[in-house]
């Protein structure tokens, strides 16, 4: 019995891939989170966009890495039709890769994606009590930011 298969959707079509070892996807969500620690400072100071568009830079810096990573390209199937040739496939269509990437690793790493937004709305609740406790005001624009943040991850979750 061989890895789990899942589905995803990008554009009008429905591709089915395996899920990769769990060893190999925690280290490869690892290095990659390792590198968000430098985004840090744009949620702080509310610029979702500019997080946004550095997370992003950051996938495309690894995105080889990545895809060789998350997507098996000999075990990749299109509309329940296998695919022969990766490159082939996507010739014309080349801006879907991002995207079933994209879709592969957060169903790889579903549960870490999916505590993610709790983890930030509890560290945020945390940072506030400390706050106020010392006579600080809330952290408003982070907040604002963060909250953001999570409620757009929750819909790319489903």
């Amino acid at each position: 019995m061989g890895m789990p298969q899942r589905e995803v959707k990008v554009g009008e079509h429905r591709y089915k891939f395996y899920l990769i070892g769990g060893r190999k996807a925690f280290e490869a969500t690892r290095r990659f989170t390792a590198k968000t620690g430098a985004l840090l400072p744009c949620l702080t100071q509310g610029k979702v966009e500019e997080f946004n568009a550095k997370l992003y830079e950051l996938v495309m810096n690894d995105f080889d890495y990545l895809l060789d990573t998350f997507v098996d390209k000999n075990q990749l199937y299109c509309d329940d039709r296998l695919i022969p040739d990766f490159d082939e496939h996507f010739a014309g269509r080349f801006m879907e890769i991002p995207q079933l990437l994209y879709k592969v690793i957060m169903e790889n790493d579903k549960d870490f994606f999916q505590s993610l937004p709790t983890l930030i709305e509890r560290g945020l609740h945390l940072l506030n009590e400390r706050l106020q406790a010392n006579s600080l005001p809330k952290a408003e624009g982070l907040e604002t930011a963060l909250t953001q943040l999570t409620n757009e991850m929750k819909q790319n979750l489903g």
